[in-house]
């Protein structure tokens, strides 16, 4: 299956670092993944976008925002977070 985008807001009067641990814990326990950018992922699951939003889902509360999508295979991009090497290997 092609890479996956998670993107995410979480939202609220009490956002801070430990609210993101319980999601980026759960996104980095994917085959590939790697942040991008803040709250910008991208990750080699072997599971569509609904399977993979749904998972995410029990991580978020519901004024929280999730998007994930399926890439294209053709990306763009400059100072990523985890480094060059690290985009082009999920990416393939």
């Amino acid at each position: 299956m092609p890479p996956l985008l998670v993107t995410y807001d979480l939202v609220g009067a009490d956002t801070d670092a430990d609210d993101y641990e319980g999601l980026t814990g759960r996104i980095e326990e994917y085959t590939q993944s790697a942040e991008v950018q803040r709250s910008v992922w991208i990750a080699n699951v072997g599971a569509d976008a609904e399977t993979v939003c749904n998972d995410l889902l029990s991580y978020i509360r519901s004024p929280d925002r999730l998007f994930v999508a399926q890439l294209t295979g053709q990306a763009a991009w400059k100072n990523a977070i985890c480094g060059s090497p690290r985009v082009k290997e999920i990416l393939g």
